[in-house]
C-alpha cells in the first residue's frame, strides 16, 4: 500500500468516525430536550409550570411561615417568567423573514411575546406586598396560570416548533452531505469483493434512514404550515412549498398526500385511527433516523480499519 492510499484510508476513517460520534452525541441531547431551547431556559420554563401548579393545588399546611414560603415561590415564578419571555423575544427576532407569509407569522408571534414581556414585568413591578393570606396566593397563581396558558404558551410552542424543525433540517442536511461523499471515498479506497459489498449495504441502509428523516421533517413542515402559517395569512392564495433541506420549517402544501398522511381525517372503516404525531415528535423521530445513519457510518469506518 502506497503512502497516498494509506493517507486516503486514514482520512476517511477519521472523518467518518469523529463526525459520527460527535453528531450522535448532539442528536441524543437534542432528542432528549425535544427542542432547540437552551438548557437554562428549558429548566426555567419547567420550574415556572411546576411552581405555579404547586401553588394552585397545594393544601393548607399548619406550619410556621407557610404564607411567606408561598409568596417567595410566587415571586420567583414571576422573575423566571420575565427571563423566559425575554429569551423567547430574542429567539423570535432571529427568525428569518424569508417570505411575506413567514414575516406575517413572525410579527404576530413577536407581538404576543412582547405583550407577555410587558405583562410579566408589570407583575414584577407590582410586587407581592398586597398578598396577605394563603388564599390570595392561590388566587393570584391561578390567574397567572390561566393568563400564561392563553397568552404566552401558544407563542412559546410555536417558536419551539420552528427551532426544532430548523435544527432537524440542519442535522439531516449534514448527514446527507456526508453520505454523498462516501461513495467517492470508497472508489479511492479501491475496495472490491466482500468488503465492498458490506460497505455498500451499510451505505444504502444509512441513505434509507436519511431519506426517512427528510420525510419526517417534510411532514413536520407541512404540519407547521397548517398549524401556524395558514391561520395568520389571508393575502396569499398559494401555500409555501420548501425543500426538505431548507432552513425554514415550512413544508409542502396542506392538500398534498404527504401533509395529509400525518393528519388522518377519514380512516378506513374498521381501522382505528392513530393520533397524529406532533411537530416535536416528528422531529425527534427524524433525529433517531439520523442517529441510525451515523451508527452505520461508524460501522463502515470499523470495517475499513480492519482491512488496513
Amino acid at each position: 500500500m502506497n503512502i497516498k492510499h494509506y493517507f486516503t484510508i486514514s482520512f476517511v476513517v477519521a472523518i467518518t468516525l469523529s463526525a459520527g460520534t460527535a453528531l450522535c452525541g448532539s442528536l441524543a441531547l437534542a432528542a432528549e430536550n425535544g427542542s432547540a431551547e437552551s438548557k437554562p431556559v428549558l429548566k426555567a420554563a419547567e420550574e415556572v409550570e411546576t411552581s405555579v401548579e404547586g401553588l394552585v393545588t397545594a393544601r393548607d399546611e399548619n406550619i410556621s411561615n407557610d404564607l411567606g414560603l408561598r409568596i417567595d415561590a410566587f415571586k420567583k415564578v414571576i422573575e423566571l417568567s420575565v427571563s423566559e419571555a425575554k429569551d423567547l423575544q430574542v429567539r423570535t427576532l432571529l427568525i428569518e423573514k424569508s417570505s411575506k407569509d413567514m414575516a406575517l407569522w413572525r410579527e404576530e408571534v413577536l407581538g404576543e411575546v412582547e405583550n407577555a414581556v410587558r405583562f410579566f414585568e408589570l407583575l414584577k413591578k407590582k410586587g407581592v406586598a398586597h398578598i396577605k393570606d394563603v388564599s390570595a396566593v392561590k388566587l393570584e397563581a391561578e390567574e397567572f396560570r390561566k393568563w400564561r396558558e392563553e397568552n404566552f404558551a401558544p407563542a412559546l410552542r410555536a417558536v419551539n416548533d420552528y427551532s426544532s424543525l430548523a435544527k432537524g433540517r440542519e442535522i439531516a442536511g449534514i448527514a446527507k452531505e456526508r453520505s454523498q461523499k462516501i461513495p467517492k471515498d470508497l472508489i479511492k479506497l479501491g475496495k472490491s469483493g466482500k468488503d465492498a459489498a458490506e460497505l455498500q449495504t451499510r451505505l444504502q441502509k444509512a441513505n434509507t434512514s436519511i431519506t426517512a428523516a427528510e420525510k419526517l421533517l417534510k411532514e413536520g413542515g407541512a404540519l407547521f404550515q397548517l398549524t401556524y402559517i395558514l391561520p395568520v395569512t389571508t393575502s396569499s392564495s398559494e401555500p409555501i412549498i420548501e425543500s426538505p433541506t431548507s432552513s425554514l420549517p415550512v413544508g409542502e402544501a396542506p392538500t398534498s398526500s404527504l401533509a395529509t398522511s400525518s393528519i388522518p381525517l377519514s380512516p378506513e372503516k374498521g381501522v382505528k385511527a392513530s393520533a397524529p404525531l406532533s411537530i416535536k415528535e416528528l422531529v425527534r423521530s427524524s433525529f433517531d433516523e439520523v442517529k441510525d445513519a451515523y451508527r452505520l457510518f461508524i460501522e463502515m469506518s470499523g470495517l475499513v480499519r480492519k482491512s488496513l
